[in-house]
Parts: structure tokens; sequence; C-alpha cells
């Protein structure tokens, strides 16, 4: 390719020696004097941004051959300690080299540094595709000096080593289908993009907008000083535009010092292939993207150094299995006009978010695992997952939100500041809402600082293998879960320091179908006021030692065709008492019951049915199957008219002096019911 011809002859061993006139001065170790010093140089000039190695010979040769470099005027050319001299501005300079051993002997050469050919113009329509070489041999000189905005036609390729420096707001356009910009520079010869005045906006972007050229690429090349111009439309500025459905390759690119983002993807636009690259300097963020686009920010490229070091994200649907990895100081999904979400959407949707990535969601933003989705944030100890609200507190966005039964995972993932607002279906705000018959494995994590409860679950929720978590600083409570959810919460997570150190339990039509344990969580699980209350239907249900219920209101615990098993210890007792007043009490309707060590306080609101005493223990037979109850040690009543009241019929209690007063129907004997 042409070439500029050299700026300097060569000078054939140039040789400038300055040697002291007196014949004595410092010796070696081996008794040499220094007698001299001599630069030895192949050329004297230099072109800005080139660089010349100097040498230097102290004389004799047997005398130490240390020296000290330096240069008259730094801003002409500067020298470093090996004598590499490297060309700044036009001029000239001195460049002295001293001997380290004798301070007073030292050589000169004086160094000119040549200025740069004036560069080629461009600019306008390029029908056809055009090719801008690399005609100017030192990298800082420009090539190219683009006047008016560029328009492709074709393919532009660009070669390794070209500068082109673009004038106010003009920018680099490649629209259409037929249009492309290969732009393939080198690790030792990369291309830059720069404008003609070194400041942030000075100059438009590289815009790719609707090119899916085939060969469109961008690799080693440096677009800096963008942002300005104008625009059509509501795009979002950036030294990088990709929009229309355009797609590229990005490769160990360098987008930086512009006046917006460095990377600007409008949706429906890809990068088909992306790594090492670096998102610097500049002042809105490293990029905005979609969320469907994020994960074209790799691990292996940066987004640090910039005024605000997060990600700005769209909020559009993820359809394919795509992974997010820290960048910066993590993402911001920003709020829609129309969409106040992002939704990992189903069949294909498959979102991992790896450890140390960070989200953060505008006012009333939410992250959605539609149906068919799946979510899989999986930090560690020391690099959690974050999902949290652009400003602190909490209910500062709406929180994660689950309607699929896939493979969801939450591990050492912390949720904080949601609840702004109740989710589809719900009755209740919280930072994570699990849907109806959906499913989230949640081990090691945090749901914190929300508006509502830490976790919200309704009816057919699956949480397998839920544990080590803790639910902490929510306003309404810990969780809020569905009767048929409550026992897959672990006694190993944490459920302390809430507005309410609770879990409140929603039980209606939520009957306990299947056999069901609940454990000692550390704090009280309250059944809501319902007016049902807990109802166990044709299963067993026990409760583990130390646990504490409460009931909201007129209800109770009614179980109908089951196995009631309260196992307290004289440690660890087993508590059933009103919320915030009286309440219903327990029924036995046809089922059997064990009772160690539980008190029953505050019973007796209302009887079950329109009939019987109100009482702390109801048996009942019906449709000729009895009711029975063991009452073990450390069993009692407080509160209640009737301790132990008997329905007519076949039912029967061991221990019934542990619940008194006790009510026999009319016709019976103590005897025929308290065995």
């Amino acid at each position: 390719m042409p070439r500029s011809a050299p700026r300097a002859l060569a000078l054939c061993a140039l040789a400038l020696a300055l040697v002291a006139c007196d014949s004595m001065g410092p010796t070696d170790p081996g008794g040499s004097v220094v007698t001299g010093v001599e630069i030895v140089a192949a050329v004297a000039e230099v072109a800005m941004g080139e660089t010349l190695r100097l040498e230097a010979e102290v004389r004799p040769a047997s005398a130490p051959q240390g020296v000290t470099w330096a240069s008259d005027d730094e801003a002409v050319a500067r020298v470093d300690g090996a004598g590499r001299v490297t060309g700044v501005a036009s001029g000239t300079a001195r460049i002295t080299a001293t001997s380290t051993a004798d301070p007073t002997r030292s050589a000169a050469v004086q160094i000119t540094v040549s200025d740069c050919p004036s560069p080629r113009e461009a600019g306008g329509v390029l029908s056809g595709g055009a090719t801008w070489e690399n005609w100017i041999d030192p990298p800082a000189c420009v090539d190219y000096v683009v006047t008016r905005n560029v328009t492709t036609q074709g393919l532009l390729a660009i070669e390794p080593g070209v500068r082109a420096a673009f004038a106010e707001d003009v920018t680099l356009v490649v629209r259409g289908a037929a249009s492309g910009l290969r732009a393939a520079g080198t690790a030792t010869e990369p291309i830059v993009l720069t404008g003609t005045e070194a400041r942030r906006g000075h100059w438009g972007a590289v815009w790719l907008d609707g090119a899916d050229h085939a060969e469109n690429r961008l690799e080693h090349v440096t677009i800096e000083h963008g942002g300005g111009g104008s625009f059509s439309g509501s795009i979002t500025r950036g030294n990088l535009l990709i929009t229309g459905g355009a797609e590229s390759t990005l490769l160990d690119a360098t987008l930086r010092e512009g006046s917006a983002f460095g990377l600007s993807m409008a949706s429906g636009a890809a990068l088909r292939a992306h790594g090492r690259n670096r998102y610097t300097a500049n002042a809105a963020g490293p990029a905005h993207v979609s969320a469907s686009q994020a994960h074209f920010l790799d691990a292996t490229s940066t987004a640090d150094g910039n005024d605000v070091d997060l990600v700005a994200v769209d909020a559009d649907d993820v359809t394919g299995a795509v992974t997010w990895v820290p960048m910066g100081d993590g993402y911001l999904v920003e709020q829609e006009s129309d969409r106040y979400a992002f939704d990992v959407a189903g069949p294909d949707g498959d979102l991992r978010l790896a450890a140390g990535v960070r989200i953060a969601f505008e006012d009333d933003m939410a992250m959605t695992v539609a149906a068919g989705g799946r979510l899989r944030a999986e930090g560690t100890a020391a690099e959690p997952v974050v999902l949290t609200g652009a400003m602190a507190g909490r209910g500062s966005w709406r929180g994660l939100r689950v309607f699929s039964a896939a493979d969801n995972r939450l591990a050492h993932t912390v949720v904080e500041g949601g609840g702004s607002d109740t989710h589809s279906g719900s009755v209740e705000p919280g930072n994570v809402f699990v849907a109806t018959d959906a499913a989230v494995r949640v081990t090691d994590s945090t749901l914190r600082g929300g508006a509502g409860y830490g976790l919200v679950a309704m009816e057919g929720v699956s949480l397998p293998g839920f544990a080590r978590n803790a639910l902490t600083d929510n306003a309404l409570g810990a969780a809020h879960v569905r009767a048929t959810v409550a026992d897959d919460l672990d006694a190993a997570s944490s459920y302390t320091g809430n507005g309410r150190d609770v879990v409140d339990v929603y039980a209606y039509v939520s009957v306990l179908t299947e056999d069901t344990e609940w454990r000692d969580l550390g704090v009280p699980y309250v059944i809501t006021d319902t007016p049902v209350g807990l109802a166990v239907d044709g299963a067993a249900f026990t409760v583990g030692r130390g646990v504490e219920i409460l009931f909201q209101g007129d209800i109770g615990l009614g179980v109908t065709g089951g196995v009631l098993t309260l196992a307290g210890t004289e440690t660890a007792p087993i508590r059933l008492a009103g919320d915030d007043g009286a309440w219903k009490g327990i029924e036995l309707l046809r089922s059997t019951g064990t009772l160690t060590h539980v008190a029953i306080d505050g019973a007796g609101s209302s009887s079950w049915g329109s009939i019987g005493d109100p009482a702390a223990l109801t048996l009942t037979a019906a449709s000729g199957d009895p009711a029975h109850a063991d009452l073990g040690p450390g069993t009692s009543q407080t509160g209640a008219a009737v301790g132990l009241e008997f329905r007519p019929g076949a039912t029967t209690a061991t221990g019934c002096g542990r619940l008194v007063p006790v009510s026999i129907p009319t016709g019976s004997t103590y005897g025929q019911h308290c065995l």
C-alpha cells in the first residue's frame, strides 16, 4: 500500500562526542578515567508519535558505562532511561546523555520532530463501498479527516493502523442490509476513530442501522470522543450505536471518552461475537442495552472508569439461554412508559446471574420469571448476587416475581428494598413473590428491607430445599405463605429483625390435604383472619417442639378425618393462642389427636358449628366415625370456659384431667368418654 516517504535521510553512524578537557577524572574500580561520552543514532529526526532509539558510549570502554538521559523540551520530545526518544510535537529538542560516574562528562544531540503529512479528506455517500488505507506510517498521525457525514452503500473496509478524525457532529452511518463495516485492526496496529478535537461529544458516532452484513466487524478498534451529532427518533447516544436489528462482531475494542454511553444497542440488535472490550471514561455509563442484550457484556470485558459505572438496561424479554456477569458497578433496569418489568420468558428463556452480579431497579419496576422461563441466580458467600432498588430504602421497586415451575434457583442471593406494590394475584407485597403452582429453590439467601414481606408464596408453591436463609428488616413480617407451603420453611433459616417477627399463614381455600409438618422457626406462625381458619382434611398434621401458632379473630384449627400430632417437650412446649384476643380453639372431627406439652391459651371465642359449647378442644364424631384424643403430660388450657368438650357419639380421650373443665353430652357418663 502507499506510504509517506521517510522524514529524514539516515545519518550514517551519526556520532556526537563531547569530551571534557580535564585529563583527570573519576575512575572505575579498575582505575579507568572517564574521558568523554558519545551518542550514536541512525537518524536525528523522528515523526510525531514515533520512537527513536539512541545509544550512548562512555570513553574509554573500560570506564563505567552508566548514563542518565534528559530532554530540554519534553513538550517536543521525551526520552526514557533506555534512550528511547518519542516525538510529541513538531520542533526541536536537545537530548543529553550524562555519565553517572562523572556528571561533568556528557554528550548531546539535537532531535527534530517532524509534523504529520496532511491527511486525506473523506465524507459523503460511499457508493459501492470503499477502503480507508493506512497510508501514513506514524500511528499518531491522522490518515483521514472526515468533514461530512459518511453513509456507506456497500462495504467500508478500514485497514489496520488507520487513524480517522471526525469533524464536529459528523457521523459514520452504515445503513441497510447491503451495507457493512469491516474495521479489523491488530494488537500492534489498532484502528482509531476519534474527533478532530479531543473532547467528549465532539463528533457523532459509528452507527450501524439495520446493517447485518456478513463482514460487519470491529476488532482492535478505539472509538473515542463521540456522542454528539443529531439523530432522528429516540436513539440513546453512544460512541457506537447498533440499531434496527443490525449485527456485528465486537472484539478487543475500546469505547471511551464519550459524552453519553460507550455502547448503545436498540432492541433487536446483536453481537455475533464479543469479548475483551473496554468501556471507560464515558459520561453516561459504559453501555445502554436491552435486557435481552446484556449478556453481550461478557466476563472478559471491563466497564470501569466511567462517570457512572452502571450498565443501563431497557426492559424487554429474555427469550434464550444467557448469562449476565459482573460489569462495573452493576446493571440499572430503567423504567419504561409502557412496561414495569423485564421478563425471563418461556419456553426457552433461561437467565443465569453469575456470582457478583448486581441489578438495581428503578421505581416500581419488577423482574419476572414467566411461565416456562428459568432463573438461576447463583452467587457465593464472598460474591452474592444482589437484586435491589435504584434508591435506597423499603419499597423502591416491586421485587422478584416467579410464575414458573422450572428449576429456578436463588443461591447466595440478596433481594432487598422491594414491595412497592402487590404482584399479580397476590394479596400482599413482597421482595420475592412466588405465584400459584410456581417453584423456586432458595438457599443461603437474604430477603430484606422490603415494604411488605421478605417472601410471599401462593397456593401450590414448591420451595424445594429452602435452607439457611435470612428474612429480615421487612415491614410486615418475614413471610406470608399459604398453609400448604409453610412446611417448606426450614428451622435453619432466620426470620427475625422484621417489623413483625412472624410468618403469616393465609389458610383460606388452602386446606392441608397431604401430610404436613411445621417446624419451630423461632417466630410464631400467625393464621390470618379468614372465614375458615387452619383446616386439615384427610391428612396427618404434625407440629414440632417449640412451635407457636397464633390465630387472628374467631377462627381455629379444624381436623377432619385426619391425624393431629402436637409434639412439644418440657423444655420446648407448643403454644396455640389468639393473636389479638380470643380464638375458637381445636376441633377433631372424625379424627385422632395426640397432644404433649401443649398450651392452649385464650380459646373458646365460639363453638364449632351451631351446637355445643365453646371449648379449647372439641371432639366430634360423625357418620359412625369416632374422634379420639390422647392428652399427654404438660397439656393445659387457659381462658376457655370449657377445656374439653365431648360431642355426642364415639368421642373419647385419655388424660381428660389435663384440659378442664370437661363438658359431657346429656345422657352420657364421664367414664364413657374419658378413658
